[in-house]
This record gives structure tokens, C-alpha cells and sequence, in this order.
């Protein structure tokens, strides 16, 4: 689905995009993370919870995974679950850092919200992560809580619960 936002179209993600959607998380963990954990902790992300392995196990679980493409390459990508088919958790957001401040990110979010059409959603973000709330913030979700969860190897994550919830 091509749209206005910077010459981009919106797409479900499949098998074939797992290398790319994994190499896009390695270029952005280690550029925008690197400042909001601890190298362990990214270390670990990077090898666990975003790993190929990982994503492609998700994609055969009930998580939906979609890219935004330029110019053949992925520069965005989301990944979304739902358990009832009106709340769902935006459990990934990813852009390109090459691609911050172009309209892909609201494009992207806008895409998802029309194809998913939710009354609900729900984000995690990093509590450090001023640049992502305040996305959100324009976006129109709210926080609802803050979250400390404990994950992997002893590390914790320090997030706010943020969500959007829509009128029908």
C-alpha cells in the first residue's frame, strides 16, 4: 500500500524479511539503545529477544509482522499481537535511524491503525527514551503506568505502559 509518507509502502512482513528486519534491529539497538541499557543488556536483546530465531518464531505464533519499504530496502518495521481482535500490544516500532523525522514513523502507525482497525493499543517504551514518548505523545497515546519487569538474565526494564484507545 503506497501513501504519502516519504515515498514508503506498508506491507505484512513474511520469512523472507526475518535477515533484514533483524539486521535493522542491530543497526538501531546499537545506536539509540546503547544510551538506555546497559551493553549487556543490549548484547542480550540483540542475541535473544530480537534474534532471527526469535522473530521467525513469532511469525508462527499469533504475532503479525509488518515492514515499511523504500526503495526496495526495509527501513521500518512492527510486530503486533492481539488476543481478542480489539486490544492489541504494538510490541515493536522500529524506524530507521537514517529515516527519523520524515513522516515514516506516523505514516507507519497510521497504516497499522487502519488495517488493524483496534479500539485499544498498547506500547512499552523505555522511560529514557524521550525521543519515542514524545512520538507517541504527538501520536495520540497517554501513559496509563509506569512498568518494571524483569526479564532474561536478571536484567529489569524500565518502561511506561502507554496506550491509545480510539472512539467508535
Amino acid at each position: 500500500m503506497a501513501n504519502k509518507y516519504s515515498s514508503i509502502s506498508f506491507r505484512e512482513a513474511n520469512k523472507n524479511d526475518v535477515k533484514d528486519i533483524h539486521e535493522l534491529n542491530e543497526k538501531i539497538w546499537r545506536k539509540i539503545y546503547h544510551n538506555l541499557t546497559t551493553e549487556e543488556q543490549m548484547e542480550y536483546m540483540l542475541a535473544n529477544v530480537h534474534s532471527e530465531k526469535n522473530i521467525k518464531e513469532l511469525m508462527d505464533r499469533n504475532y503479525h509482522f509488518f515492514v515499511g519499504v523504500k526503495e526496495e530496502k526495509i527501513v521500518a518495521y512492527s510486530c503486533t499481537y492481539t488476543t481478542d481482535g480489539k486490544i492489541y500490544d504494538l510490541s515493536r516500532f522500529y524506524i530507521d535511524t537514517d529515516y527519523h523525522g520524515n513522516g515514516i514513523g506516523e505514516g507507519f502507525l497510521n497504516y497499522l491503525e487502519e488495517k488493524n482497525t483496534p479500539e485499544i493499543v498498547y506500547v512499552d517504551v523505555n522511560r529514557k527514551n524521550f525521543k519515542a514518548i514524545n512520538f507517541y505523545f504527538k501520536s495520540g497515546f497517554i501513559i496509563e503506568k509506569l512498568e518494571d519487569k524483569e526479564f532474561g538474565e536478571g536484567f529489569e526494564m524500565h518502561t511506561f505502559m502507554m496506550v491509545k484507545k480510539f472512539v467508535k
